[in-house]
């Protein structure tokens, strides 16, 4: 299960990768600034410079066994998008 800003709430991971995919066309370097990890879960704070200029995102994933059983991405879409996000 993803979760985000511009597409929602959605289930698989087809649509998933097809986001992912414009946003490693988009970014031309990300930078960790903090990490936090238990058990069954992790959260990450980075900051992803795009064509316009910096963007910072944090996800929460939460684990189920050995896989990622759900993913919330936090951005400002607003400023993804001016930036040139995809």
């Amino acid at each position: 299960m993803f979760d985000g800003p511009i597409a929602g709430r959605i289930a698989g991971g087809s649509r998933f990768a097809h986001g992912v995919r414009g946003f490693i066309e988009a970014a031309h370097s990300i930078t960790p600034l903090q990490a936090v990890v238990t058990s069954t879960s992790a959260a990450v704070l980075y900051d992803a410079e795009l064509p316009g200029g910096t963007v910072r995102f944090s996800e929460f994933f939460e684990f189920g066994g050995d896989k990622i059983r759900e993913l919330h991405i936090q951005y400002n879409p607003a400023d993804y998008l001016a930036k040139g996000g995809h």
